[in-house]
């Protein structure tokens, strides 16, 4: 027997995979990257979980640059190297 329950998912949320939520004692964050390459952690107010994705009700922007699986070490002003983006089509 297969069972759907509706959910109401704000439009105006984002939802973002789980592993970019860092857990920190002050609660929980995402690493933001500016344009210089330099972490900012941001704390982030959770919505709905997903389970591999969680809706992220504030302290996002969908133009931010978030880190994937961030190290437990990183800190607020590190700075990190991204990677160059890829030719589209590859």
């Amino acid at each position: 027997m297969q069972v759907t329950l509706p959910i109401n998912v704000d439009a105006r949320a984002l939802v973002v995979p789980t592993n970019v939520l860092l857990f920190r004692p002050e609660g929980t964050r995402v690493a933001l990257v500016d344009s210089g390459g330099r972490v900012h952690l941001t704390s982030v107010k959770l919505g709905t979980d997903f389970g591999t994705s969680v809706e992220v009700l504030s302290g996002l922007n969908a133009s931010d640059r978030i880190v994937l699986d961030p190290a437990d070490s990183l800190a607020d002003g590190d700075v990190v190297t991204l990677p160059a983006p890829s030719p589209k089509g590859e």
